[in-house]
């Protein structure tokens, strides 16, 4: 992961995942491939479990602070040819 372990936010047993590496930059990317690959028998016998799974409207509901809003206004696209209300 090339990301901040902090960023987990629920997920914290995510930061502490042997099948998950976390990387600050390109370079600490590529050293972490190099050993992964290294030896295939080390990295074939390594365990991955499954992720969490949220689905995701929920995910992104959570990112983006999404908050259902009524629209209480009438909406108007200013298009140079076309003008529509909505």
């Amino acid at each position: 992961m090339l990301a901040n372990p902090a960023l987990v936010g629920p997920h914290r047993e995510l930061v502490s995942r042997p099948d998950v590496f976390w990387a600050k930059n390109m370079e600490q990317i590529e050293t972490i491939a190099e050993k992964l690959f290294a030896d295939p028998v080390v990295l074939g016998a390594m365990p991955v479990d499954l992720p969490p799974y949220e689905p995701l409207p929920k995910l992104l509901k959570q990112v983006f602070g999404y908050q259902r809003v009524p629209v209480t206004s009438e909406v108007v696209l200013n298009i140079p040819s076309i003008q529509h209300r909505l």
